[in-house]
Formats: structure tokens, sequence, C-alpha cells
């Protein structure tokens, strides 16, 4: 089988921080230059910005089962050519060389496993400079005469840079790619990636008129909050990390950190001044995530009204998936009764009411967010979990005989891990019980230290 090794260099007003599938979902996205090399053959330069084009046997072998396509990071290349050719590109035909560098514990970025592996063939080091200057909008300024984006003919000396450092990610890209060679990843997490990549290019359904009336709200919301901590410090922005964390410092507290955690335990305080708890329990009430989440989901989801690209394959070091844009594999868990009458209100623009019937209108918004997420309409989500797996595999590595004697009886493992712990009978351990019973086995199982306990 031929191997056809790729990297392109590309230009987009959206920024890619939105995953490649919003950076290219605009008509501003297009292709600048295309390197490339068939096998061990020459690398070749496409300069498509400049007016070359891709020929009939490139297309062709772009779609070619035979042909095997690489590139480092390849859901990039794959989805920014089946852009430009209006075509979807199966992902089974593509080898990603970072995938493969994640299996075997290598670095993330491309430069980064060149060193570790100590190649000859390195990454050209003036890519930022270039990428900044060709690849992303320009700041308007005098000397530029207000242009908004720079175009090779603007510098052709860094242009032609930017063609050898293209051509160079292709010989790097194609000199890791040898070396891992002698470390083949198994046929199952080859289709495995390819699955992940064809999840990736479906996409989920995100409820815009839901994101689009909590996202217009909470702006407001947030205001009245920060204007009020604006007057009671003076601070310029009272939503700085470090002017609050100095001005708390220098109103008798003594932290180190203004997280969340820090300033709950602050609240404890029964002698805390009146206008500090006020303060911090304002920046408790703006600084929330989950409620962050949908500006993430508004900014990322394209034209299909999907969000794409919100898990990344191997993006932890045990092969576990990680969770990109909106952070999907850490959200509020849903206490409510009244979510799809919330819902309704929420949309309807009713914050009044809703604040009147709730004591928080951001833990609101937080019970919310999971329901941002909806299948097509006529579909319903199946949602399916392991229960309790990693207590499951952490029994069975270590032959835990009487736990997996629990799992055998349909038992609860995390009570019987806190009645062995506390000396009570299983029938009497409660939830607050049952949570130690979890973190301590969980993070003593998984080698987790203090940290992880106090967690």
């Amino acid at each position: 089988m031929r191997t056809l090794s790729i990297d392109i260099e590309t230009y987009s007003d959206v920024d890619i921080k939105l995953g490649v599938y919003r950076y290219t979902d605009t008509p501003n996205f297009e292709i600048l230059l295309f390197a490339y090399a068939f096998d061990e053959e020459p690398v070749r330069v496409i300069d498509l910005a400049c007016g070359e084009d891709l020929d009939e046997s490139l297309i062709k072998a772009l779609s070619d089962a035979e042909v095997l396509k690489k590139a480092y990071n390849a859901q990039f290349e794959r989805v920014c050519l089946g852009k430009h050719l209006g075509i979807t590109l199966e992902p089974g035909q593509w080898k990603c060389t970072m995938a493969h560098a994640a299996y075997l514990g290598l670095p993330g970025k491309l430069g980064e496993v060149a060193k570790v592996l100590n190649l000859d063939e390195q990454k050209d080091t003036a890519g930022k400079m270039l990428i900044n200057y060709f690849s992303k909008p320009c700041k308007p300024t005098r000397s530029n005469q207000e242009r908004t984006r720079n175009y090779p003919y603007h510098d052709m000396e860094k242009w032609e840079l930017f063609k050898k450092y293209n051509a160079q990610d292709v010989e790097t890209e194609r000199a890791i790619s040898r070396f891992l060679e002698n470390y083949e990843i198994p046929v199952v997490e080859r289709g495995l990636y390819a699955l992940d990549q064809r999840m990736a290019d479906y996409g989920v359904g995100i409820d815009l008129e839901l994101v689009k009336s909590i996202v217009s709200f909470y702006d407001s919301h947030a205001d009245v909050f920060i204007d009020q901590s604006r007057k009671i410090t003076g601070l310029q922005n009272p939503n700085s990390q470090a002017q609050l964390l100095e001005w708390l410092n220098n109103n008798g507290l003594d932290i180190t950190d203004i997280r969340k955690a820090t300033l709950e335990a602050a609240l404890e305080n029964k002698s805390l001044k009146p206008a500090v708890r006020t303060v911090i329990e304002n920046r408790l009430e703006t600084g929330k995530a989950s409620v962050k989440k949908y500006q993430m989901m508004l900014d990322a989801t394209c034209s299909d009204e999907r969000m794409h690209g919100v898990m990344f394959y191997y993006g932890a070091r045990t092969g576990r998936w990680a969770g990109r844009l909106v952070q999907v594999q850490n959200l509020t868990k849903n206490y409510m009764d009244e979510l799809d009458s919330t819902r309704t209100l929420v949309k309807q623009g009713e914050f009044e009411t809703l604040e009147y019937i709730y004591d928080s209108m951001s833990d609101v918004l937080k019970q919310l967010v999971r329901t941002a997420f909806v299948p097509p309409k006529g579909y319903k989500y199946a949602i399916a979990d392991y229960s309790a797996i990693e207590a499951r595999v952490i029994a069975w590595l270590a032959d835990e005989k009487w736990a997996m004697e629990v799992f055998a009886k349909d038992g609860d493992i995390y009570k019987q891990t806190a009645s062995q712990m506390f000396h009570i009978p299983y029938e009497q351990i409660d939830k607050s019980l049952r949570q130690k019973g979890k973190v301590s086995g969980l993070a003593l199982g998984y080698e987790g230290g203090a940290g992880a306990l106090k967690a």
C-alpha cells in the first residue's frame, strides 16, 4: 500500500481553540500550502494561496482506500481537506502519527516528539512566527495600511520561509513515523481511532435557543455582582485574580489563591467581615465553570447546530479519551425535579420568575448544562455507563476476593468498603460514609496521595 504524508498550512478568521470543525466552518477558511510526499519520495509544496491547484492524481489519492494518508494530528488535515474539496474523507484511510506517539507515551507536539527521539529531521522553530503572520487575522494599524490579513505578497521573503517550514513538517512527520513503525499499535486501537473520528465528524446537537438565552441573561446577571464588588473593593477589575487576592489578604484573609475550595473554606469563618463575605460570594456566583460552558457551546457550535470534536482520542496517558471544548466528562449532576419547566422558562426569558423561585441562578444554569445536548428530532439519547468500573478493575487486578464477591452479589462496593473502614454494619452506611468509602477505595487503589483523599 502506498503512503501519502501530508502537512497543510491554513487561514481562518475563527480561532483554532474552538476546534478544527468550527475553524473550517467560515467563508474565510482556506488552505494556503499543501506539502506532501508519496512513500519516500521528495517532499513537494503546492502553493494554493498563489494560484496553484491540487492535481487530479492527488485528489484521487485522498479518497483512494489503497493509499494510506498520514499526518501529525491527522484530524486537522482530513477535516480541512474535506472542507476544501467539499467531500467527506473516510477516517479509516488515515493514520495519525500523533495518536501513535500518544499510545507510546511520547509528548503531544510534533517538535517535542522529534527532540525526544533525537531525530535528524527536527521541526523548524520559525513556524510560530510565520503562522501568526499568515494564518491569523492581523490587527489593522497605520503601518499596515489598516489591513486585517497578511497575504503572501505583503512579505514574499517570509512566504518562502513558510513554504520551507511546511515542507520540513512533512520531513519531521515521516521521520517520526519511521521510528514508530518499530512499535506498531494494535489493530483494535486503529479501529478505535477511526471510530473516534467518525464520532467527531457526526458531532452532538446543541439546543442553541436555550444556550443563547442563557448567555444573554448571564452577561447582565454577572455584571450586577461584579459592579457590587467593584464598589465595595474599589478595584478596577474585581474579577482579576491578582487584584482580588491582594484585596482579600489586605482585608483579613491569609490565602494563596482564589479557587472555589479556598473561597468556600473562607466563608466558614463566622468572624468574616460582611463586605469580605459579600465579595467572596459574588466571586463564587460569577466564576462558576459550568456556566461558562454555555459561551463555549455558542462559540464552538457549527452551522449545522452541532458541536464536533468534544472528545479527544488517547488524550490521557492511560488511553482514555480527554474532553475538549466544553469538557463533557465533567458535567454537573442533575438533582432538580423541574428540569423541563425550567428549560421552558429560560427559553421564554422568564428569568425574573426563576430568580423568585430559586436562591441561585448560577446553580440553576449549572443544572441545565446537560440538557443543552440534544439528539436529532424524533430521537432520544440511550445513555449507558459502566457501574463502578474503576473499582471493579482494581479489585480484579489486585485479586481482592471480598471485593469481587461484592460485585458478584450485586452489592454496593463503596458501602461495603466504608463498612470495613469504620466497623459499622453495611445497612447503617449512609450517603456521607459511602462517599468516604468510594474516595478511599479509588484514591488508594489508583496511587492517589493525600490530596486525592482530601478531595
